[in-house]
């Protein structure tokens, strides 16, 4: 398996783990952890369609970048104003 799909595997595992964690209690934690690693697996599914499914270096610069990439008009357009949205609420920060 190649890196980026290893990657957006282990995001993946930690949006079902909050998932799975729910507890209304904790709703606004849980809520702040999901929407961050919504980010990041957007942002890596972006990178991997920019590579065409090829293995890909991960850096900072290539994430941030990936999702502008995207055509706004394209199949993938929603992720694009998707990742619009998460940068509002989600920071890497």
């Amino acid at each position: 398996m190649n890196k980026i799909d290893s990657e957006i595997l282990t995001i993946d595992t930690a949006i079902c783990k909050n998932i799975d964690k729910f507890h209304a209690s904790e709703r606004g934690l849980l809520s702040q952890n999901i929407l961050s690693q919504l980010r990041n697996f957007v942002e890596h599914i972006a990178l991997k369609e920019e590579a065409n499914g090829q293995d890909v270096e991960i850096t900072f610069e290539a994430l941030k970048n990936a999702p502008n990439r995207l055509q706004p008009t394209g199949s993938l357009g929603y992720l694009r104003r998707f990742h619009n949205f998460l940068q509002g609420v989600a920071s890497h920060y």
